[in-house]
């Protein structure tokens, strides 16, 4: 799909409505054939796109983090906090809690960008649940087109 420049069809399963103390986005739960992606959009500063083609979370360590690592990074902020995975280095950006519109329940995100900001890593937890990792790439809006049925 992105990745190989090929056109994707994407069906659109769920809208869900995001807000934090940044304002709202939007994530899509999407399926092309057999392949499933999250595709995420707000229009903070124009509009911004991505993608999570991965089709579960990975965990903390897959990525280099623990626990003690996003407490200590979330007390003493600076732009020199990030990770390397994948052959590419990731720069600790922010943390703040989100609402998810389905049940008002919240979730706490860690956001890491990539160095070329063509992808990120978030860091998801929620109550009572181990912690999610995913990783999108970013998605040129000229590349998308959104019909209406």
């Amino acid at each position: 799909m992105w990745e190989t420049g090929e056109d994707g069809y994407l069906l659109v399963e769920r809208i869900t409505k995001l807000e934090s103390g940044y304002g709202e986005s939007f994530e899509l739960s999407v399926v092309d054939g057999e392949r499933r992606a999250s595709v995420e959009w707000s229009d903070h500063d124009g509009l911004h796109i991505s993608a999570v083609l991965q089709d579960r979370p990975i965990g903390l360590s897959a990525v280099g983090l623990d626990y003690d690592t996003l407490v200590a990074w979330d007390e003493h902020k600076s732009l020199e906090n990030s990770i390397e995975f994948d052959g590419h280095r990731y720069y600790y950006r922010n943390s703040y809690e989100v609402r998810y519109n389905e049940d008002d329940e919240g979730f706490w995100l860690w956001e890491f960008v990539r160095e070329d900001e063509e992808g990120g890593v978030s860091v998801v937890k929620w109550e009572g649940l181990p912690f999610e990792v995913y990783v999108s790439i970013a998605v040129s809006p000229h590349v998308v087109t959104v019909y209406h049925k």
